[in-house]
């Protein structure tokens, strides 16, 4: 794995949240795919967050009972701060790509 992470100040609650889409996006690599690597980038874009998680695997031939409401639950979370999160499969495996306002502190 890789970390990419421009290293400016942050309030507390942002932190938390590009945490939590890190956390969500890696479980759901080892859970859900045969990927062999991953790759976490951590950018501002002028004021935005942008958090990338991308992995090489193809998805997995079976599944774990009882999940599925993870990357629901990163939308609703990244929202909070006028934010968005897409996700889907790409020709080389997996992208979950998190934009977070920093504009706006979530209440």
């Amino acid at each position: 794995m890789r970390l990419d992470l421009d290293p400016s100040d942050l309030p507390a609650s942002v932190s938390t949240t590009v945490y939590r889409v890190i956390q969500e996006a890696l479980t759901n690599v080892v859970k859900d795919s045969e990927a062999s690597a991953a790759r976490v980038v951590v950018r501002r874009v002028e004021e935005v967050l942008v958090t990338e998680v991308t992995d090489d695997g193809q998805p997995a031939t079976t599944r774990v009972k009882g999940r599925g409401r993870g990357l629901v639950g990163l939308r609703e979370r990244v929202a909070l701060f006028d934010g968005s999160v897409e996700y889907g499969s790409t020709p080389e495996g997996w992208h979950v790509e998190a934009r977070i306002s920093l504009g706006r502190e979530a209440p």
